[in-house]
């Protein structure tokens, strides 16, 4: 197993991108070298201590297998990793099962399509609902099942944290809370527990026979959370609909006017802020001001935003071609906790071709909010 990851540490360089959810990037720990993404990357720099390590964590808490297929290029492909982690199925919990396949699997194939020899590992976590709703009555959580059903079709090793951690808690007379406080986010305990698990299971897969005919290895035991899917059909034969391409499938910055299949119209009260949305999109449009104006044309079947979720989040109305107007709000009950950056998908299943786009700013804003603050880092376009 880890055939390409395997190879790159023997020369002595390798990348390894973490993709996921909060529990990727880290939320819960007392500090960042605390979470299981950098427990694992010590690790690895101990194993091999030859070997030069470029390590880039992608987790953005709150995001789902969605948002990652459409930040896919950006955030993985961009760096040509030789491993891949992706860790979703927590956040995909509340998804269609459906749209949670199309989505993994454009992820599996569209690494596979630009980076065929890259591994990849799924990791599936679980939360203390899930658990209830799920484990306890001895059935697999949806999210967890499709997750595990796509890596049993493309042959990809599967680390299941979640079932090893409760086999953990229960085994040792402890409370699920004691590791996860807030039901969902370990504790730096928890994130020990976490890594000790994936640290098992990446020692039995760098151990794993393979087959170098194939790029696909022997099933393994499954030990310690640690399963493995079958060799993997033939994926070129059965490709995604065209729209959940990752060719079909970008990010346009929200400060470019114009872009392949992208226009910006007109901008009425929307300022361009040229600072970090969280620290991680490189400028943004912001506007707290009632009334004020966007208008978009574009190319494709889905359109969204990546947006700043705050404790000032406001509303938008939104109208494709001049149709009804919806609205959607940037706001949530964990703004007033932190600042984050989360997308929305405002509209989905259009006829293929050029739509207008027309976002208003409202007046109005959730009860808890204190503003209508609208920031926007990018435009998502399928």
């Amino acid at each position: 197993m880890l055939r390409r990851f395997k190879k790159a540490v023997e020369k002595k360089k390798a990348c390894v991108v973490w993709l996921g959810g909060s529990l990727t990037e880290g939320e819960g720990a007392s500090a960042p070298c605390f979470c299981w993404q950098a427990l694992l990357a010590g690790w690895m720099k101990e194993v091999f201590p030859k070997c030069s390590f470029d390590f880039h964590n992608k987790g953005i808490g709150g995001t789902n297998s969605e948002f990652g297929l459409y930040r896919l290029k950006r955030d993985v492909l961009q760096y040509r990793p030789d491993l891949v982690f992706v860790e979703f199925a927590v956040n995909d919990y509340a998804g269609d099962p459906e749209r949670i396949r199309e989505d993994m699997e454009g992820i599996v194939e569209n690494i596979r399509e630009a980076l065929p020899e890259t591994d990849i590992v799924l990791v599936l976590n679980t939360t203390v609902k899930m658990a209830e709703e799920n484990y306890d009555k001895g059935q697999i959580p949806e999210s967890v099942r499709v997750h595990q059903e796509t890596a049993e079709k493309y042959g990809l090793p599967v680390i299941r944290v979640g079932e090893a951690f409760l086999a953990f808690v229960r085994e040792n007379g402890r409370q699920r809370t004691d590791f996860l406080p807030d039901q969902v986010h370990p504790n730096d305990q928890g994130y020990r527990i976490y890594f000790s698990i994936i640290r098992k299971a990446m020692e039995e897969l760098l151990n794993a026979p393979c087959d170098p005919q194939r790029h696909a290895c022997r099933r393994l035991s499954p030990p310690g959370g640690l399963s493995e899917g079958s060799a993997p059909q033939n994926h070129a034969a059965k490709r995604l609909c065209p729209k959940r391409r990752l060719k079909d499938s970008r990010l346009v910055h929200a400060l470019e006017e114009e872009a392949e299949g992208f226009r910006l119209l007109a901008a009425e009260g929307f300022r361009k802020e040229r600072i970090a949305l969280c620290g991680r999109e490189q400028g943004y449009l912001s506007s707290d001001i009632p009334g004020s104006r966007l208008e978009i044309s574009f190319s494709g079947t889905s359109f969204g935003l990546v947006w700043m979720i705050a404790p000032d989040s406001g509303r938008i109305s939104v109208s494709i071609d001049a149709g009804e107007k919806q609205v959607f709000s940037s706001w949530d009950s964990y703004a007033p906790r932190r600042e984050r950056i989360n997308h929305k998908m405002l509209a989905d299943n259009l006829p293929a071709g050029m739509h207008t786009v027309r976002i208003e700013v409202e007046p109005e804003h959730d009860g808890q909010s204190l503003g209508t603050f609208i920031r926007i880092g990018d435009w998502l376009i399928g």
